[in-house]
């Protein structure tokens, strides 16, 4: 024999069929009794198990004889006065000697102070329900850049208050409700969902106006933009606003879509939107003015699509045809990410699991578009 040595603690790759997830809850001066972590593991697109155990006296986990299997992912979570936490997502586990891979949650300290917060993306998409009535859903990409979770000051004091036009009826939220998540205010609603520390997370929102041919509106920022993007079925009502610059026109999943943009708005900022002409139907559904349709075959794939068309449009990319083995794997990670959205949507997948796994999407959809 060749006499090869154990690797003496050194990361390795045994030939194991299971291996084990250690770990511990760090940031904490004491654990709370019956903190529990959660273990959630993953394929592309689908949760596969759960298990939860509770943690020892020191925060200390371990989840013994998981199958090693290739392309499946895991994470942790754990709930500590209220907030959800999370590990980092483990993709192909490089194991140590014995088998095992340090998978640790840590707690972030919280603050009320949100001046941090920011929006990369704003997607302003109107879609309409029938002649008289035009919906409007609003999708914010919101950025946490500090390393504090950013919690609520009080049950009365949101963390983003979301400012609606008058006269909005039908408002609707991809989740949560007015009384639990959200709360009313004098002008709209409130968010009280703590936002992780370093986190990007997607809140989606519809309402639905009058329309009897003309209609003025006015969007409000409730927390500074870095890009802004409108969009609005081709050959319908025409879109003026000074603020915003017409970006053309284009197919996407069969829609023709007219697509307008600005940057760097400014937090409590304000755009005001002429909407005109008479709306045109091309198809009766009865179930058009549901959030979940607009949700799962329109926005979330228009936001991603339209976001890659427009930087490239404005960085001035020439010569952007896609490599077949490139173009195939940015597909792929579009329909994971409307896969993910569903599951979520569903219910099968808990929000801190949801939104990482979904940034682990986005950050290679990031990735791929920069390499085209």
């Amino acid at each position: 024999q060749s006499g090869d040595n154990p690797s003496n603690g050194e990361i390795t790759k045994p030939s194991l069929t299971s291996f084990t997830i250690n770990g511990r809850i760090i940031g904490l001066n004491e654990i709370p009794a019956g903190t529990v972590v959660t273990l959630s593991a993953f394929d592309t697109t689908n949760m596969l198990f759960q298990t939860e155990m509770a943690v020892d006296e020191n925060g200390a986990y371990s989840f013994p004889n998981l199958d090693l299997v290739s392309g499946q992912v895991y994470q942790l979570t754990t709930n500590v006065d209220g907030v959800d936490y999370s590990s980092e997502v483990l993709h192909n586990p490089e194991l140590n000697s014995d088998g095992s891979v340090e998978l640790p949650i840590q707690i972030n300290k919280t603050t009320t102070d949100n001046s941090s917060l920011f929006a990369e993306r704003m997607h302003i998409f109107f879609d309409f329900v029938d002649e008289n009535t035009i919906q409007v859903v609003e999708l914010f990409v919101i950025n946490n850049p500090t390393n504090e979770i950013i919690i609520p000051v009080n049950e009365k004091e949101p963390i983003i208050e979301y400012k609606i036009p008058e006269g909005a009826q039908n408002l609707q939220f991809e989740q949560g409700e007015i009384g639990t998540r959200y709360i009313e205010t004098e002008n709209g609603f409130g968010d009280l969902q703590p936002i992780e520390a370093n986190s990007t997370t997607q809140f989606l929102f519809a309402y639905e106006l009058p329309y009897q041919k003309k209609l003025d509106l006015t969007i409000s920022m409730p927390i500074p933009v870095e890009a802004a993007v409108f969009m609005l079925p081709s050959n319908s009502v025409k879109l003026n606003s000074d603020k915003l610059t017409f970006d053309g026109s284009r197919t996407v999943q069969g829609m023709d879509i007219q697509t307008y943009s600005s940057s760097n708005l400014s937090q409590l900022s304000e755009l005001s939107i002429s909407l005109s002409g008479k709306i045109k139907l091309t198809t009766k559904n009865e179930d058009n003015s549901t959030l979940s349709i607009i949700i799962g075959s329109v926005v979330l794939f228009l936001a991603i699509v339209i976001t890659i068309l427009w930087t490239r449009k404005r960085l001035k990319v020439k010569n952007i045809g896609i490599e077949e083995e490139t173009a195939d794997d940015l597909n792929a990670s579009l329909d994971a990410v409307i896969a993910l959205d569903d599951a979520y949507k569903n219910g099968e997948i808990p929000e801190s699991a949801y939104q990482s796994r979904r940034l682990e999407l986005i950050e290679k959809i990031k990735r791929l578009q920069g390499e085209n």
